[in-house]
């Protein structure tokens, strides 16, 4: 009976009088309405550069540093020669417009991953032209200045598999797989720095950066080095005498020069060079090798020859042959090449 009233009564339109609330302080007055409080303005909170739950950009990449997962979310590659390519590893989004400088777009923070590898061409000894890693740079984070943790290989490096195809060119992408371990101690708190960067990376081709064009190699001078089945047009040639009597034969793909006030010659950063050396009775007793594309090793001459050897004016006319093999590498020299003749220091 009572819910049926009820009903009525909300379906009349009558509703029940409520009783006038008062301030205890006037009696009789309404109580007055305070205004809602107003808010206190939000703080903005600080967005690290990659989120720990964050989806990683480069799922196939494992990255520590620290003892602390980091999430990589960029790997781009720009061309700094014709075979050298720099890739650049971080945390946080970078595109092609600023990294052709060479370099990542903004400084290291205490949050930021900042690795830089540094690929070259690599002969491998059972022929072919292939990839190595050359260099290895990382920039710890920090609260003030700056470090670098860097490796470097100026001859041959560490090789990537013979069949990897690199191309840093713009829009192109390719593979690259990445085993970094490095460990260095803060210069400040004197703490262990680690970092691990493992897997493999699809990297973001932006082109060319600083194009470094010094090394365009002089014509050839003759001769031909031949070197795990490459055939190389012998571009520098020089010979020097040293003050013992002993005398060096430098033979490179690019240019040689001999060295100011000095009893010997140098080449100017070859992919690959050939250095023979007789003693002071005209013997020759030893055979090196040299160059970006390979690791520096030294050896028996073999069947080598190079005559005459003797200085003889300004240049001279060497007629090269034989074969011999420098750590697992077969070399062989053919032809005839016009070499520089070094004035020895008196």
């Amino acid at each position: 009976m009572r819910a049926a009233l009820l009903v009525a009564l909300i379906a009349c339109g009558k509703t029940e009088p409520q009783p006038a609330k008062t301030d205890p302080a006037a009696p009789g007055k309404p109580e007055a309405k305070q205004p809602p409080p107003t808010p206190e303005p939000a703080k903005p909170e600080a967005k690290p550069d990659a989120k720990p739950d964050a989806k990683p950009a480069q799922p196939g990449l494992t990255a520590v540093m620290d003892g602390k997962p980091i999430v990589v979310q960029s790997v781009i590659a720009v061309r700094d020669s014709d075979d050298q390519i720099k890739v650049l590893i971080t945390n946080f989004e970078q595109g092609c417009d600023v990294p052709t400088k060479g370099f990542s777009s903004r400084s290291s923070t205490i949050t930021d991953l900042d690795l830089t590898l540094r690929l070259g061409r690599y002969l491998h000894p059972e022929g072919g032209l292939g990839w190595a890693e050359r260099g290895v740079y990382w920039h710890p984070p920090r609260e003030k200045g700056s470090y670098t943790k860097q490796t470097e290989h100026e001859f041959g490096g560490a090789p990537f598999p013979k069949e990897l195809a690199l191309d840093a060119s713009a829009g192109t992408s390719f593979e690259l797989p990445i085993a970094v371990e490095l460990e260095m101690e803060d210069d400040d708190t004197k703490a262990k720095r680690t970092l691990s960067v493992k897997g493999t990376a699809k990297v973001t081709g932006c082109g060319d950066g600083k194009l470094k064009r010094d090394r365009v190699p002089p014509e050839p001078r003759g001769g031909t080095i031949k070197i795990a089945k490459e055939e190389l047009p012998i571009r520098g040639a020089a010979l020097a005498t040293k003050k013992d009597g002993r005398r060096s034969l430098i033979l490179a793909t690019h240019e040689v020069v001999c060295v100011d006030g000095m009893d010997y010659a140098s080449a100017k950063w070859p992919d690959v060079a050939i250095e023979l050396e007789w003693d002071k009775a005209g013997k020759l007793e030893s055979a090196r090798r040299s160059g970006a594309w390979v690791v520096f090793a030294s050896g028996a001459p073999g069947t080598l020859s190079a005559t005459p050897n003797r200085p003889a004016g300004k240049e001279l006319a060497i007629t090269l042959g034989g074969t011999t093999t420098l750590n697992g590498y077969a070399v062989e020299l053919a032809g005839k090449v016009t070499a520089t003749v070094c004035a020895t220091p008196k």
